[in-house]
């Protein structure tokens, strides 16, 4: 992976929490174990769930950046009530260990 990960991977999250209406970042999926910060990082994607205030349940954007797909799921505060309450397993496996990004 080329250098600069981390810089592209700052200036995303960077304009996620500038939404107003975006409560939680959590780094999921394989790329929360990695270093986001050293050169050469050898990844497939950078997985991300954001909750927000308002919006629809789910809804996945996925995002190539200079060779570095994001893929961004964000989830209402009903959505993620609907999931937790349906026993959802992707979503229950990946919020058992996130790592926290931000949060209001």
């Amino acid at each position: 992976m080329a250098k600069g990960v981390y810089e592209r991977y700052i200036n995303e999250i960077n304009k996620i929490i500038k939404d107003e209406n975006t409560e939680s970042i959590f780094l999921v999926g394989s790329s929360k174990e990695i270093n986001l910060d050293k050169e050469n990082i050898e990844l497939n994607d950078i997985d991300i769930f954001v909750f927000v205030e308002k919006g629809n349940m789910q809804i996945r954007e996925i995002k190539n950046i200079d060779g570095i797909e994001f893929d961004i799921n964000y989830f209402s505060k009903e959505g993620v009530k609907k999931l937790i309450d349906s026993k959802e397993y992707f979503f229950l496996k990946e919020m058992s260990q996130p790592k926290v990004i931000y949060d209001k």
